[in-house]
């Protein structure tokens, strides 16, 4: 079952799959999940499965401008517990992120990605445009 995010789950796996990508700071996560509950732009599924969080991922929706004031959609933070990838768990997280960001008007989804993961995207239909740049602070 693919599902919101709720305070609980931050216990219950989240943190485990989003350890898959990045060191997680666990004193941090209750003051981040409060701060990104109180946005409108920001949507954070998860999947679960025998009420474990055993995937996650996250839309992040920019309004432009330009493009009759449409959205600009950014997936980020795909994340799936070592044991449960490639079983479908991400590619059932990203698909229901793009089929959101469609319903809610976005022009465009786009997301960064290791080359290493690259192949993942394009058979959901991304492909490679322009270049991605990066400043550490």
């Amino acid at each position: 079952m693919i599902r919101f995010l709720e305070y609980n789950d931050l216990h219950n796996g989240f943190l485990v799959c989003l350890g898959e990508l990045y060191e997680v700071d666990w004193l941090a996560c209750g003051k981040v999940f409060a701060e990104k509950s109180m946005t409108k732009n920001t949507y954070i599924l998860v999947y679960v499965e025998n009420f474990k969080i055993l995937g996650t991922a996250s839309l992040i929706l920019d309004r432009k401008f330009g493009h009759n004031g449409r959205y600009s959609a950014i997936i980020e933070d795909v994340a799936v517990r070592k044991e449960s990838q490639g079983k479908g768990v991400g590619e059932a997280l990203v698909r229901v992120l793009i089929k959101s960001a469609q319903d809610l008007g976005a022009y465009k989804v786009i997301l960064n990605s290791s080359d290493h993961n690259l192949h993942f995207y394009e058979k959901l239909g991304f492909k490679k445009h322009e270049n991605a740049m990066r400043l550490d602070l």
